[in-house]
């Protein structure tokens, strides 16, 4: 009988052992492995879409906004793409609702751009984007 016991203690030893060890090697596999946040970028021109008489032109104005986990993300870089040709766009950062304020441009009659803003995401956040299609017409 006293061998059944020792035997079955230290069994129970071992296994309580093997957690002791084995938990904070766990531990640090999952602390590695950051969980990121999704987010939603939002993009739209004002005035956007329209009709414009010969000869005439339009500012569009480009902003959106940046939430990750339904909250307003501060201090990200957006970059854009889809401008009209040579426009060198730059990077914009958004504020602390999120909210930033992109490149603006001309156009003109039979113009159309697809402009897309860019969140590349870090560590704690995944990228996203948005795009639009902007097409004016003549009067």
């Amino acid at each position: 009988m006293n061998i059944k016991v020792a035997m079955v203690l230290t069994l129970v030893g071992i296994m309580t052992l093997c957690l002791v060890v084995t938990k904070p090697a766990a531990n640090h596999a999952f602390a590695a492995a950051t969980i990121q946040k999704t987010c939603n970028l939002t993009l739209k021109a004002d005035p956007g879409s329209g009709s414009l008489a010969t000869g005439e032109s339009a500012e569009q104005k480009l902003s959106g906004t940046l939430t990750c986990g339904f909250t307003a993300l501060e201090g990200a870089t957006i970059t854009f793409s889809g401008l009209p040709p040579g426009m060198a766009a730059g990077a914009f950062v958004t504020d602390s609702s999120g909210n930033f304020q992109g490149p603006s441009f001309l156009v003109h009659p039979g113009d159309s751009f697809s402009p897309r803003a860019h969140y590349a995401g870090d560590s704690g956040h995944a990228g996203a984007a948005a795009g639009l299609i902007i097409k004016m017409s003549t009067k």
